[in-house]
């Protein structure tokens, strides 16, 4: 609504040579109205400081500045007397000390407490620790702990509560305040189990200051996060070993998940299912005989940047089992699907994948050559070692083996019965075949039906037990050289 004019101008400015002058005519009830796109869009549950300096001529109604319509609202307003308190060019007329930040931090979080420590009613509840970095006592008495940034005095320490040099304090965030006794500190908020935050601030006069926060996501059970080294005001790292009052441990205990399967170049062979797309992928297989947890685990395609993708939290791998990675950089579309899409993509003419712990500690890498088209490369068998092997029938998501060609397969009856569906086809003595199924085409990937079977004769049957007049599905026969 109204119109206006944005011109650079010398006249008016407040620091340097020049300014932005916008100038808006009001129309109408809604006043004068400016609008600013930014570029790029900002993170959900990031936080950002908005600055900006108005010259309001004497008598102007207060600006008010807004992000997205709401959320971010900032008002300035024109000095009442009539003489503006903008001084371009010269020291601020409202310049004023801030206070100083004291070397206390959030140096640990636990939302999941599934088999950690036990406060003193014997309950394993969620806890937050605080850590004195400085080398001078902390009164705790003006600060605040919450979980919800519009109400920042959410809870506040007892008074007498002090935090000695290098020391850490625990307290249990439970929404269970009446257990608080003896030391023992219990807030009266519980904080959430996955996409939380915490918020640590201190009163000055009226104001409410925030000195200290941490956003997490969907953090695995019994997994906290934190700061490396204690009190490193950076971005919170994952910790696989909680350090509840004790520094924190950025070791994580050895896993078994290695890269067993890569396509640098889809063009016809497998489609997304998030959008249809032939893109890059690999895969991820767990040999052991426990799940493996790779919350916050780095995927690679450069060896010298481990953590160039972080694997979300709660992203986990059964004994036995396999994830599908797609390498197309189209992170907006994980937590679609089981899934994980990374935010680079994979070279054909040759490169390496690298899976590294949290820390930066390798997991395992691969580095492959110039690869062909709709063509896979992989481990042979599931988590061995190298040289990789060529697969012509790539298996994302499922056991990999090579085939050995199948020209001159000769498909000789199906029959529906009772039992299900039989197939038979042509086989040659001694030979290993592989029947595989989908329920849909469109499927990304063919599922095994039962074990590789060696063929007896010159004809080989296999029986889907599964099928019925009620249930269709698509199969194909592979001829396979497989070692258990």
């Amino acid at each position: 609504p109204g119109s206006g004019t944005a011109t650079v101008t010398a006249e008016k400015r407040h620091s340097g040579d020049l300014s932005l002058l916008l100038q808006r005519q009001e129309d109408g009830d809604q006043g004068p109205i400016l609008v600013q796109e930014i570029t790029p869009p900002l993170t959900t549950g990031e936080h950002y400081t908005l600055s900006y300096w108005t010259f309001a001529e004497p008598g102007s109604p207060p600006v008010t500045v807004r992000l997205d319509g709401g959320g971010l609202t900032g008002t300035a307003g024109a000095d009442e007397s009539g003489s503006s308190r903008a001084t371009p060019g010269s020291e601020n007329s409202v310049k004023a000390a801030m206070p100083s930040f004291p070397d206390l931090w959030i140096n640990e979080v636990l939302p999941r407490n599934v088999n950690g420590a036990q406060d003193r009613a014997g309950d394993r509840d969620p806890w937050i620790e605080l850590y004195n970095s400085g080398t001078s006592p902390i009164s705790l008495a003006p600060f605040y702990l919450s979980n919800d940034y519009t109400a920042l005095r959410q809870w506040r320490f007892p008074t007498g509560t002090t935090l000695e040099p290098g020391q850490f304090l625990v307290i249990w965030a439970d929404g269970e305040q009446g257990e608080s006794n003896g030391g023992e500190l219990h807030t009266d908020f519980r904080i959430a189990r996955a996409d939380g935050a915490v918020a640590l601030s201190r009163r000055h006069g009226n104001e409410t200051i925030l000195t200290d926060f941490v956003n997490y996501g969907a953090i695995s059970p019994g997994r906290s996060i934190g700061a490396f080294p204690d009190g490193r005001a950076l971005r919170p790292q994952l910790f696989q070993i909680p350090t509840l009052g004790e520094p924190n441990d950025a070791d994580f205990l050895p896993v078994r998940a290695v890269i067993n399967e890569w396509m640098a170049s889809n063009d016809l062979a497998l489609a997304d299912p998030a959008d249809g797309d032939y893109d890059d992928w690999f895969e991820l297989f767990n040999p052991g005989s426990e799940s493996v947890d790779l919350s916050g685990y780095g995927l690679t395609d450069d060896l010298e940047e481990p953590a160039q993708w972080r694997i979300p939290a709660g992203t986990t791998i059964p004994a036995g089992g396999f994830l599908l990675v797609w390498a197309d950089e189209e992170t907006d579309q994980n937590a679609q699907n089981d899934d994980l899409h990374t935010n680079f993509r994979l070279d054909r003419e040759g490169e390496e994948i690298g899976l590294f712990a949290p820390n930066g500690d390798p997991i395992d890498a691969v580095t492959y050559e110039v690869q062909e088209t709709d063509i896979s490369q992989g481990r042979k068998p599931d988590g061995g070692a190298p040289p990789f092997v060529r697969l012509s029938s790539p298996t994302p998501g499922s056991k990999n083996f090579e085939s050995t060609g199948n020209r001159g397969f000769e498909l000789l009856e199906t029959d529906l019965g009772p039992g299900g569906l039989s197939v038979t086809w042509r086989s040659e003595p001694g030979a290993r075949y592989q029947l595989q199924y989908k329920n849909e085409l469109t499927d990304p990937a063919w599922n095994d039906l039962g074990d590789a079977v060696t063929a007896s004769g010159n004809e080989t049957t296999f029986t889907d037990g599964a099928v019925s007049e009620k249930l269709s599905r698509f199969y194909r026969v592979l001829r396979v050289d497989r070692s258990e």
